[in-house]
């Protein structure tokens, strides 16, 4: 979203990086906004007219429900900020006056907002938001509290075994805790950032948390990849490879945490999005555990993924499930594509070693057995018991699993593409086809030898 006084411009980055102040849709509201809240299912803006103005999120757009007036707990001259959702029809937020307040606030069907304080402190309320346990605050200090609902006092927050939460600079201003990840982050001005009691980079610029990965852009216009589990587990935190290097000025504004899209700003205002891959082999092992092998297969030709890993990554499961993956990926292009780059290299160990820090180094094949001929043995033998029709509408798949056969089987190959090849009345018309195919694989001498070595020249 992008407020512009009483106006807000929205861009679903799903559609279109629209840079600002371009955008899909305005909404019109009817006086300024100071602050809004969004929650999956809604999105609250708090007026300066005294009234919330509530949209709920449909099919991925903005739609007015209502406006809320507030009632008159709270004063003409307050300082509002940090508006917080905290169930489907209350909010919170803290409130600037004489002293620093945290506000909740119920909106009744009338059509009013009830506000009522849930606590009073004499020391600066940073930040707050509410979660299982209650509300979670940052004082001025840089101590973070969690405030009980049945008690009203403020108590150390500690989520690990580090301590109490406490960040030792009081110019932490980007901060957010993250209840289902167990984890406090902040960027001071200094551009230190902190996760709980941790300082775990000096140069960063800008941040986006997800369920499984934190991405941090550094001074040095790097993004940096980490894991959300080793972080809240309190174990040693690497890195996921060297980093992404992006254009000098850039700012993260989010990622998308079941996707692979990261979202960046460039000094001149345009919007790019580009695709780490830290994050796009966690959608690949995603897609191959639960077998969506179309999904995965497509992914990898988009983006240039060495479609070694489909079987890398388990290679018990992928052998287990070929007819699924037959089945599954139903093109035989992409079953060409996949055959023809297969190679002995394990890719988990090699090209994608970061990303499976807990594989072993020993080996996978079978005894005598390679794990390139291996594939196409069972590959073929896969399609070759189909129905006859799929078997000739797959049959250059299996003419690709002879020739990528180590060493190639070119012969073989040629007397099976005239046995299948008979079964059908455009015979002649078949073999053109299935010889121009390996044709291009093979160099024309060795195709030669191997045409009579069957004794059938023609």
């Amino acid at each position: 979203q992008y407020v512009y006084a009483d106006k807000i411009r929205v861009t679903d980055f799903h559609m279109a990086s629209i840079p600002p102040p371009l955008c899909h849709y305005q909404l019109n509201l009817t006086s300024a906004i100071c602050c809004l809240a969004q929650s999956k299912k809604h999105v609250a803006f708090l007026l300066s007219n005294r009234t919330v103005s509530l949209y709920n999120v449909v099919d991925r757009k903005y739609v007015h429900e209502k406006d809320y007036e507030l009632d008159e707990g709270i004063g003409n001259v307050s300082l509002i900020y940090n508006l917080q959702w905290k169930d489907d029809d209350q909010l919170s937020f803290l409130e600037c006056s004489s002293t620093w307040n945290i506000v909740e606030v119920t909106l009744e069907r009338s059509g009013f907002a009830t506000c009522r304080v849930v606590y009073k402190s004499y020391m600066e309320l940073l930040w707050q938001s509410y979660s299982s346990r209650g509300y979670v605050v940052e004082t001025f200090d840089g101590k973070w509290n969690l405030l009980e609902e049945s008690r009203n006092q403020l108590e150390p927050l500690c989520l690990d075994a580090s301590g109490n939460i406490e960040f030792k600079t009081q110019f932490c201003y980007n901060c957010c805790f993250y209840e289902q990840e167990r984890i406090v982050v902040g960027l001071t001005r200094s551009n230190q950032f902190l996760v709980n009691n941790r300082l775990l980079s000096d140069n960063v610029g800008s941040y986006s948390v997800g369920d499984e990965f934190l991405l941090l852009l550094t001074l040095d216009h790097r993004i940096r990849t980490f894991l959300i589990s080793d972080i809240s587990a309190g174990t040693t935190v690497s890195k996921l490879g060297g980093g992404r290097a992006v254009e000098r000025g850039s700012t993260i504004i989010g990622h998308d945490p079941s996707g692979t899209t990261v979202w960046l700003q460039m000094p001149r205002g345009n919007l790019e999005t580009l695709h780490l891959r830290a994050l796009l082999i966690s959608k690949l092992m995603k897609l191959m555990d639960k077998l969506e092998y179309r999904q995965a297969i497509e992914l990898m030709r988009k983006q240039r993924v060495n479609m070694n890993l489909l079987y890398d990554h388990s290679p018990e499961l992928f052998m287990n499930n070929m007819r699924r993956f037959v089945d599954e990926v139903g093109d035989c292009d992409y079953l060409n594509l996949f055959i023809l780059s297969l190679s002995d290299e394990d890719t988990t160990t090699t090209l994608y070693s970061e990303n499976y820090p807990q594989k072993t180094g020993r080996s996978r094949e079978r005894p005598g057995e390679k794990k390139v001929n291996m594939i196409c043995e069972h590959l073929r033998s896969t399609i070759l018991k189909l129905e006859p029709k799929r078997v000739c509408a797959f049959f250059t798949a299996v003419l690709s699993t002879y020739i990528k056969h180590i060493p190639p089987m070119i012969s073989e190959g040629l007397v099976a593409l005239h046995d299948e090849a008979s079964q059908f009345d455009c015979k002649d018309e078949l073999e053109q086809k299935w010889i121009r195919y390996i044709s291009v694989l093979v160099p024309e001498k060795n195709l030669f030898s191997a045409a009579l070595e069957t004794g059938n020249i023609p």
